[in-house]
């Protein structure tokens, strides 16, 4: 059996790390690639966008919805597997492995919103409803991108250097610059799922339609 001080666990896993008691992360399903059925009702239909960015736009969004989805399912599995071994720490490379992942889904979800909103644009396509949670998305994001600068000027300055960029609370994903409920991420996700099928199976057939993203 393994149990680290609270001190200890904040200081080398992330930030709150020892008041980490529950994850509230919902489950949801996990989506197929749909750039494969959208590429087949594409050539069906004879091919409708004259500009290669708006189809590289729906495509990388699809892309990116699959894999945002896939690395939130395997945070919320390894997450769990930590919380289930509390008090007990002998999971701890299995929370480090959420945070990771965790990491990549935010960035993946972050393509997805950049993707559909550059498709908006031109196609009037999706219309996004909530804003400022797709800003706390984007400064997540931004966040996990340049870690790499906030340890390099932790160590410039001579201080200690945040062990994550990313951290959990038993309801919430944290940056030093903004947080995201797991519900809010669960929902962004599965609305990114939903227009990643829309696209694949209706849009095509009526390009007309707007959609709303919550």
């Amino acid at each position: 059996m393994t149990q680290l001080s609270d001190e200890l666990l904040n200081d080398i896993i992330a930030q709150d790390s020892a008041s980490l008691k529950s994850l509230q992360m919902p489950e949801i399903p996990s989506v197929p690639d749909y750039r494969l059925m959208f590429g087949v009702q594409y050539k069906l239909s004879g091919g409708v966008f004259t500009d290669g960015a708006v189809l590289s736009a729906i495509t990388n969004a699809m892309g990116a919805t699959a894999m945002a989805i896939h690395e939130y399912r395997n945070a919320r599995d390894c997450g769990l597997a930590y919380i289930n071994q509390l008090p007990e720490h002998d999971q701890l490379p299995a929370l480090g492995k959420a945070f990771a992942h965790m990491a990549n889904c935010i960035m993946n979800a972050q393509v997805t919103a950049l993707c559909l909103n550059s498709a908006q644009r031109v196609l009037n396509a999706t219309e996004f409803k909530n804003l400022n949670r797709y800003e706390r998305l984007r400064r997540l994001s931004n966040r996990i991108r340049h870690f790499d600068e906030d340890v390099d000027k932790a160590i410039t300055a001579g201080k200690r250097a945040p062990p994550s960029p990313i951290w959990f609370t038993d309801a919430e994903v944290c940056s030093a610059s903004a947080r995201l409920t797991y519900q809010e991420l669960a929902d962004m996700l599965q609305d990114h799922a939903g227009v990643c099928k829309f696209f694949a199976d209706d849009f095509l057939k009526d390009t007309t339609v707007v959609i709303a993203i919550s």
